[in-house]
């Protein structure tokens, strides 16, 4: 039991001498400033020497988007068109519908607006046109070619809230008629969604298909029923996106992102000031937005702004301009000036030997068209341009 006593007091004992403190003792301040390492920093302000800012628009599918995007902002030069397609069956109807004498009383198409973006205080006016080729919502884009009956199946407003519009009867029956492999080519591939007006300034957005939607397109039938009364028949759409048409940003200068567009932007770093063989500990990249050019979207009332990411450009991907999603940053901030530690995409490129090559994109870069602008490294004047700011542990003699 003694011997058990006298152990525990030279525990104790040790422990008092190495102390219980989390600050360094004075040994190990020296060893770490003195004579093995040291904390250094690198300050790059955004000029022609130290950094270059490049904006790109690339075609994107928007698959999986929450809001379908139809109209036009003459203002921003874009415009949106939305693709639908339904595929309703009614089986105990099946040789009315195979011989074209299903007694359709009605049909409407229900759409549910969340999305805002531009003038709201118009009407937005819409037409509906037969889609003629087969298109995905994982493959269509800007550049994809939509062909369309010219002649407009519908054209109506489109509300704010809900609108219920009335749909052709031999518009549905051709939809019920390519379930069964009857209806001419064309009809299995569903509505294009455009906007009526000629001049507008407003871009509004129907709730989509999701796992998570609540009101997504429906189709609504009405039958007469063999004898009296109505059956009734409601679908939801089965495939739907949105394609925008790109805007030319050649009258706005900086580094400029847009949703809907998957408009990026791309800053270069030159840090090959760093020296070698150092520890990257922390880097920040301070960014001050325009915020009289940027333009917000509304949902609910509210703002529509994501969080804005920055990327390490993917190093020999196959298009360029690419996010690596393993190496990245968030911006936070207030009063126009948001900050992202961006250390992850530094250290990336310092281990390769090459400039930074920092992707900006907001997070719902396929929802909206949100378009934000950041001063870039060239505006005259110097506290606005990006800041990087890159602390590193290096060798006390280097």
């Amino acid at each position: 039991m003694r011997k058990i006593f006298y152990s525990l007091i030279l525990c104790l004992f040790g422990l008092y001498l190495g102390g219980c403190s989390d600050d360094p003792t004075s040994l190990g301040k020296n060893f770490f400033t003195g004579q093995g390492l040291k904390l250094d920093s690198l300050i790059l302000v955004g000029s022609k020497d130290t950094a270059v800012a490049e904006s790109y628009y690339t075609p994107t599918p928007h698959n999986g988007v929450r809001y379908l995007l139809v109209g036009k902002s003459q203002t921003d030069n874009l415009e949106a068109w939305s693709l639908l397609n339904f595929t309703p069956t009614l089986v105990s109807y099946n040789d009315l519908i195979r011989n074209g004498s299903l007694p359709i009383d009605s049909a409407q198409l229900i759409l549910n607006t969340l999305y805002k973006y531009g003038d709201t205080t118009q009407t937005m006016v819409v037409s509906g046109y037969v889609i003629n080729n087969s298109w995905g919502y994982s493959t269509v884009t800007a550049d994809s070619t939509i062909n369309y009956d010219p002649s407009p199946v519908f054209t109506a407003g489109l509300n704010d809230t809900t609108t219920t519009i009335p749909l052709r009867s031999d518009v549905v029956l051709k939809w019920l008629q390519a379930s069964l492999d009857t209806n001419p080519i064309g009809y299995s591939y569903g509505l294009l969604l455009k906007p009526a007006n000629s001049v507008t300034h407003e871009i509004l957005g129907v709730e989509a298909l999701t796992s998570s939607s609540s009101y997504p397109p429906t189709l609504k039938l009405y039958i007469h029923r063999p004898g009296s009364g109505l059956d009734s028949a409601s679908y939801y759409v089965s495939t739907n996106t949105h394609i925008v048409y790109p805007a030319r940003h050649d009258s706005v200068s900086g580094l400029i992102l847009q949703s809907g567009l998957a408009s990026i932007s791309l800053l270069r770093f030159n840090i090959s000031s760093i020296p070698k063989n150092v520890i990257i500990n922390s880097a920040y990249l301070s960014l001050t937005q325009d915020t009289i050019n940027s333009k917000y979207g509304v949902v609910d009332g509210s703002n529509y702004n994501s969080a804005v990411y920055a990327y390490a450009d993917s190093i020999g991907a196959a298009t360029p301009r690419t996010p690596d999603y393993n190496y990245y940053g968030t911006f936070s901030g207030s009063n126009g000036v948001q900050t992202a530690n961006v250390a992850t995409v530094i250290n990336r490129f310092y281990l390769l030997s090459t400039e930074a090559r920092i992707v900006l994109r907001d997070s719902y870069y396929q929802d909206g068209v949100e378009k934000y602008i950041f001063y870039d490294p060239l505006n005259a004047d110097r506290s606005k341009r990006p800041l990087l700011k890159i602390y590193y542990t290096k060798r006390a003699n280097q």
